[in-house]
């Protein structure tokens, strides 16, 4: 992890002075059955090719992991997880996209969620309201506070107090997250995704190296057809990929909005 994160946060006057804490929308768990992948292949009605291809970016250089976790916090069977490919970088077409994790049951019920520029330096920093569920959960930034720039690395953060009697501001023993972000434009791509069928859709984005809108895109899928075994075993898919290895989490419930998500 960045060594200069945390020294930013207690010396750069942050723009979020003054914001309320950012909440999660209310949604329900969304459980999901495992389906087996192989056998749905088989059936000819069943279209499996959800695997991820990652962009041709390389690994950030100065990435240093998925995550940290200090000596008090507690420990259980999952962690704390990115939802981002191996590479830690993920890439956009969108100014605004949502970001996703897997959140064991939290000691406490906020979190921050910090964004810097390759170098290092904060963009902003919002804390986040977390439920009291272990799941896969969702958050877009609020609005005017993040404008991505096409070709720029952005390098983000999700840090939890272990200590729920610690306020988020004085926090000691700390587990964070991190992954990467890189906003693309892609003239002929955005064409095919104008004439993609939206159950298509999250393929297109796999195929082409789209993270962001290929995961959002498939959990959109769950909310609106939560029962479809195409979609979760698509899910399965993509998390379990070779160039991603999110399986031991692919089977965990939304914790995100599907009302926010299908609208």
């Amino acid at each position: 992890m960045n060594r200069n994160h945390k020294p930013l946060c207690l010396t750069i006057l942050r723009v979020c002075l003054g914001l309320a804490i950012i909440p999660v929308l209310p949604g329900f768990a969304l459980a999901e059955p495992m389906v087996n992948i192989s056998t749905l292949a088989r059936l000819g009605s069943w279209k499996i090719s959800q695997k991820f291809t990652p962009p041709d970016r390389g690994t950030p250089k100065t990435t240093a992991g998925g995550g940290t976790r200090g000596e008090g916090c507690p420990t259980g069977k999952k962690a704390l997880t990115a939802l981002i490919p191996k590479i830690k970088l993920g890439l956009t077409l969108s100014d605004r996209p949502t970001f996703y994790w897997f959140l064991p049951v939290a000691t406490t019920n906020t979190g921050k969620f910090s964004l810097q520029d390759q170098k290092g330096n904060l963009i902003f920093e919002v804390p986040v309201h977390l439920p009291n569920k272990s799941g896969i959960m969702g958050f877009t930034p609020p609005e005017k506070m993040l404008n991505l720039q096409v070709g720029n690395q952005y390098h983000w953060f999700l840090t939890l107090p272990c200590d729920a009697d610690h306020d988020i501001e004085e926090m000691e023993d700390i587990q964070t997250i991190e992954g990467w972000i890189e906003k693309v434009q892609d003239p002929k791509l955005s064409q095919k995704i104008a004439k993609t069928k939206p159950s298509q859709l999250s393929q297109v984005y796999a195929d082409a190296g789209i993270w962001y809108e290929a995961i959002d895109n498939l959990i959109k899928q769950r909310c609106i057809a939560p029962e479809d075994k195409a979609v979760i075993a698509n899910w399965q898919a993509l998390l379990g990929s070779d160039s991603v290895g999110l399986t031991n989490v692919a089977g965990e419930p939304l914790l995100t909005s599907c009302a926010a998500k299908t609208n």
